[in-house]
């Protein structure tokens, strides 16, 4: 079956719940929606925006005001069949879902990392990331009693990681060590240490960046997120701080041609600048599995 994925920072404003019947649609039967800076807003309240098959993956069906166990300030909806999502645990900045299909299961972890303009630069990043994973793959551990066998068990990581593909704690083997290359991920060879390190994940959000769609020249956003302070050079332009990493099993599910920065500033009637000055600094992103 068809399973959508899509994630948006939703900068803690109310009325870009209004949005959300935009961020699906209906060719694809199943979606689960991640709202990133949610933490303020009620189950009831997101719910009311979206068709009545839609529940909650991580609040309980009685709590219809916001709750302060919500640490992560990520919320999940979902309408996958009853029992096919099953929360694992819920951090500061990660929450990790249990997706059961038949025979491919999915570990799929929500994450909301430091921002690298306020509080953290990019080597502290790294140093957040480095002690972040080991701590997400012991929940995987606990949930299967057993260790990840990286070609064949299936994980996501998804959300607003506040990096650039490129960015050490992206690339580096102590961090999330991804590659744009899905031909590399699935050819690396068994190492020693794994316990320090994950091995190379799949991004195909790196090939999102830039003004037009590979081969057909088609326009898109070049990015999920701009940065609009000229006064800081290094950093004015358009950047990809949302996406998705796949392992190898997860890769292939994916519908690569389903990856998109989705442009809802278009959906609106609006230029981009007046969307991210009104609504959020951040557009939504979206992928499509075949599970």
């Amino acid at each position: 079956m068809r399973l959508g994925v899509v994630s948006w920072n939703i900068n803690r404003l109310s009325k870009n719940l209004e949005q959300l019947p935009n961020l699906i649609s209906t060719d694809v039967p199943y979606w689960i929606i991640q709202l990133i800076e949610a933490k303020s807003f009620s189950q009831k309240e997101i719910l009311e925006q979206l068709p009545q098959d839609y529940y909650s993956i991580n609040l309980p069906d009685e709590f219809d005001t916001p709750q302060t166990s919500n640490i992560s300030g990520i919320k999940l909806v979902t309408n996958l069949p009853p029992g096919t999502a099953l929360l694992i645990a819920e951090e500061k900045r990660s929450i990790a879902v249990f997706l059961q299909f038949e025979e491919k299961p999915i570990m799929y972890y929500g994450l909301h990392l430091p921002s690298k303009y306020n509080e953290a630069r990019e080597e502290v990043q790294s140093d957040y990331i480095r002690d972040l994973i080991p701590d997400l793959l012991n929940q995987y551990k606990i949930r299967y009693q057993k260790k990840l066998s990286f070609q064949k068990d299936s994980f996501i990581f998804c959300g607003d990681f506040n990096l650039n593909p490129y960015e050490m704690g992206m690339v580096h083997n102590r961090g999330f060590h991804a590659s744009s290359s899905i031909d590399l991920v699935g050819h690396e060879r068994e190492r020693r240490n794994r316990s320090q390190h994950l091995p190379l994940l799949y991004n195909p959000f790196w090939g999102q960046m830039g003004d037009y769609v590979p081969h057909s020249g088609e326009p898109k956003l070049p990015g999920s997120y701009f940065y609009k302070n000229p006064q800081v050079a290094r950093d004015y332009h358009w950047h990809m701080l949302d996406g998705a990493l796949f392992s190898y099993a997860a890769a292939k599910m994916l519908e690569v041609s389903t990856v998109q920065v989705l442009p809802l500033h278009e959906q609106m009637g609006l230029n981009f600048r007046k969307f991210i000055d009104e609504y959020s600094d951040h557009f939504p992103i979206r992928f499509v599995l075949e599970v």
